[in-house]
C-alpha cells in the first residue's frame, strides 16, 4: 500500500497518514487505544517524539550555520586538496557522518554530500548517495544499539559480530561505489592547496560535529553518574551547535536567521507521522503476529532467519525492533555451533539492514529525499542495484559456509 503510493508520489506526509489508519483498519486496533499510545506521556511516542523534533531541528541548525559562515566550500576545498576526486569526497562526507550513531543523521551530511555533487542535477542520485554511505558501518560499528542489542541477546563479543559482519561492510562500500559512484563526474584536484592545508580544514569544519560526536559516546561512561543528563545525542548536537558557533566565528546576529531557516515544519512533521506510524505498529501486534505465522508454517531455517527481520525492518524502519524481534530466533536455530550462530547473525542482521534502509517509515530516507527535495521513488530507483548486489553477496557468504571447506566455517569462529 505504501510502495503503491510512493510510486504515484504521494506527498509522503500523507503516506505516513494513509499507513497508519491502514494499520489501524486492517489490524482491528481501537482508535482509544491508539490515542492512549500516543498521549501517554510515560510511552515511547510522546518523549521520542520531543527529542526527535528538537534533534532534527539542532542538526538542521548546525547545517544552516555551516552555510552561513561557509564552512560547505570550506571542507570541499579540504577534501578536494586532501582527496583530490570528487567520488572519493561525496562518500567520504556521509561515512564520516556515519560514525555518529544518531537518528536522522542523514541529514546533517546531506549538506556536505549537495555541495559535493553540486553539478549533479539528479537529487534521488544525491540522496541516495547520502544514505548508503551514511549507513555502511551499522553493519559493523559496535556504536550502534543493534550490534549492542545483538551481542546481548546472542551472548558473543562485540568484535565477533563486526568480523561477521566485515565482508558485508566491505561489499556495501565496493556496492556503492561500483553502482552509485561510479556515474559521478571523476574530477582530479585543481586547487592550490597543499594535502596539509587541505587537511587542516576538514578539521576545522569537522570539529563541531566530532565534539557531538564525542559528547554522544561519552552517555555510556556518564550511565550511572549524575553527569548523565550533560551526556547523549541531544547534548551532544547541542554542545556541537555551540563550538561551530565560536570555532567557525558566527556572527551573532546570523544566529536568529540560521535559526529560522532550520524551522522546517514539512520535515519535522515528517518525523511526528513516522513515529504514529511506528507506534501503530506496534500497538496492532503485526510484528509478533508475522514472527508466529513463520512458525506455524514451517519455513526453512535460512528463509526464517533472512525474511523475518528484512520484513520487521522494511515495517517499524528501526534497527532495534528487528534485533529484539529476529535475534533470539537466531539463537534458538542457530545454536548448535558458533559458526552457525554468527552466520545466521550475518543473514539475519544483513537483511534487517535492508529492511531499515530501503523501509518508507525510516526517518534518514524521509529527512534525505526532502533535503535533496526528491521523492522516496527516484531515492529507491539508485538503491535498488547496490542493495540486490548486497543480497547476492550474502547468498555466495552463506553458500560458501555452508558447502565450502572449512576455511569458510573458521572465518566465523
Amino acid at each position: 500500500f505504501m510502495a503503491f503510493l510512493i510510486y504515484r508520489k504521494v506527498d509522503v506526509l500523507w503516506v505516513l497518514l494513509a499507513a497508519s489508519a491502514a494499520v489501524l483498519i486492517l489490524f482491528r486496533v481501537s482508535p482509544l487505544d491508539y490515542l492512549s499510545a500516543l498521549a501517554d506521556p510515560c510511552g515511547s511516542f510522546l518523549p521520542k517524539a520531543a527529542e526527535l523534533v528538537v534533534l532534527v531541528y539542532l542538526i538542521n541548525l548546525l547545517g544552516m550555520l555551516m552555510r552561513g559562515a561557509g564552512m560547505e566550500g570550506t571542507l570541499v576545498s579540504g577534501l578536494e586538496a586532501a582527496f583530490g576526486d570528487k567520488r572519493v569526497m561525496a562518500a567520504f562526507s556521509p561515512m564520516t557522518m556515519g560514525l555518529l550513531p544518531m537518528p536522522g543523521g542523514a541529514l546533517l551530511s546531506a549538506s556536505m554530500v549537495d555541495m559535493t555533487l553540486h553539478d549533479v542535477g539528479d537529487g534521488g542520485h544525491k540522496s541516495a548517495i547520502n544514505m548508503w554511505f551514511r549507513h555502511v558501518w551499522e553493519l559493523v560499528d559496535p556504536l550502534y544499539p543493534g550490534i549492542i542489542l545483538s551481542s546481548q541477546i546472542l551472548a558473543v563479543s562485540f568484535a565477533d559480530l563486526a568480523f561477521a559482519n566485515w565482508s558485508m561492510f566491505w561489499a556495501m562500500i565496493l556496492a556503492g561505489s561500483l553502482l552509485l559512484l561510479r556515474r559521478v563526474e571523476h574530477t582530479r584536484r585543481m586547487s592550490g592547496i597543499s594535502r596539509p592545508a587541505g587537511l587542516l580544514r576538514v578539521f576545522h569544519v569537522l570539529l563541531p560535529i566530532a565534539v557531538a560526536f564525542a559528547v554522544t559516546l561519552l552517555d555510556r561512561a556518564a550511565h550511572d553518574t549524575p553527569f548523565r543528563w550533560l551526556t547523549g545525542p541531544l547534548p551532544g548536537v547541542i554542545a556541537g551547535v555551540v563550538v561551530a558557533v565560536l570555532l567557525w566565528k558566527v556572527k551573532i546576529r546570523g544566529v536568529p536567521a540560521a535559526a529560522k531557516k532550520a524551522f522546517e515544519w514539512k520535515m519535522l512533521l515528517v518525523v511526528v507521522f513516522a513515529l504514529m506510524l511506528a507506534t501503530g505498529i506496534r500497538v496492532s501486534g503485526a510484528v509478533e503476529g508475522m514472527r508466529l505465522d513463520f512458525h506455524r508454517c514451517n519455513m526453512p531455517v535460512i528463509l526464517v532467519i533472512a525474511v523475518l527481520p528484512f520484513l520487521t525492518g522494511f515495517l517499524t524502519g528501526v534497527t532495534v525492533a528487528f534485533v529484539s524481534m529476529s535475534m533470539p530466533v537466531v539463537a534458538a536455530l542457530t545454536a548448535s555451533s558458533s559458526a552457525g550462530l554468527l552466520a545466521g547473525f550475518s543473514v539475519a542482521y544483513t537483511m534487517g539492514f535492508l529492511g531499515v534502509l530501503f523501509s518508507p517509515v525510516h526517518l534518514c530516507i524521509l529527512l534525505s529525499a526532502k533535503r535533496f527535495d526528491t521523492d522516496l521513488a527516484a531515492t529507491y530507483r539508485w538503491m535498488l542495484p547496490p542493495g540486490v548486489f548486497l543480497v547476492l553477496v550474502l547468498v555466495l557468504q552463506v553458500l560458501a559456509v555452508t558447502f565450502g571447506p572449512g576455511f569458510f566455517h573458521g572465518l566465523f569462529r
